[in-house]
């Protein structure tokens, strides 16, 4: 009897299962409400961003609250969460290694024709990321209205310039990392874990660093529930309540 109850409990819950379904977010840029050029699947259709300053005085960062409605296979749904944009000074930074620092830094908006790119600093320096100056990218209190969601991974940003050259960063904390140049605007496609680090590693301040960060995309997996996983399984157990009254 036990034989035939495990077996009856182990088909419903295969026949239960829920498949992941993947959306893609890219574009996310430093901007406020619909002028975020945020998408899921190449379109800005029920997505909301709302961005508030957090942090006090010398350590001013951003957060990006974002909503997002749309059918998940087959089922319509709401995803809720935050990404936190931060800034970090102090990081020791090569080639394929990356210390990430302890200073507190300033997040601020590219000023110089870009007012879409994430920097580091104020003043004469609010519009660059100088050598040492870490983004953090975390993507905190991910909901779902239905079934689970997962953060899968970030997988794309833009190293957005406006002016210098060989401008230079490396992606990660620790060893083995990928570093990444470019004389001018750069798409670049990563698979790194949260929280995503992006530091700087100019040469010259004055001409490598007139660079920032825009566009970041990323991907979360929603696991749905079949419609029939509920029936499935009161039906089930009702049939192995009633074998058990027989016997």
């Amino acid at each position: 009897m036990k034989t035939h109850t495990y077996a009856l409990i182990g088909s419903l819950l295969m026949a239960g299962a829920s498949q992941a379904a993947t959306l893609v977010f890219t574009d996310l840029n430093t901007l406020d409400g619909v002028s975020n050029t945020l998408k899921v699947a190449g379109s800005t259709t029920g997505l909301a961003v709302t961005r508030t300053q957090t942090g006090t005085a010398g350590n001013f960062n951003y957060n990006y609250a974002v909503t997002y409605t749309g059918v998940v296979d087959g089922t319509l749904t709401t995803l809720n969460y935050n990404v936190l944009v931060e800034g970090i000074t102090g990081s020791a930074v090569t080639a394929t290694i990356a210390t990430i620092g302890t200073g507190e830094g300033v997040v601020a908006f590219g000023n110089n024709g870009t007012a879409d790119s994430w920097t580091i600093g104020t003043g004469t320096t609010g519009d660059r990321l100088l050598m040492g100056e870490t983004l953090k990218f975390t993507i905190t209190g991910l909901t779902s209205s239905v079934g689970t969601a997962t953060f899968d991974q970030f997988n794309a940003f833009r190293m957005q310039e406006w002016g210098g050259s060989a401008h230079l960063t490396t992606v990660g904390s620790g060893t083995g990392l990928t570093a990444y140049s470019t004389d001018g605007n750069l798409n670049v496609a990563i698979d790194q874990a949260n929280p995503l680090y992006i530091n700087a590693r100019n040469a010259n301040s004055n001409v490598n660093a007139d660079w920032g960060v825009t566009n970041l995309g990323y991907s979360i997996s929603v696991a749905i529930p079949e419609p029939s996983s509920a029936a499935l399984l009161v039906g089930g157990l009702g049939l192995m309540t009633m074998r058990r009254r027989r016997s």
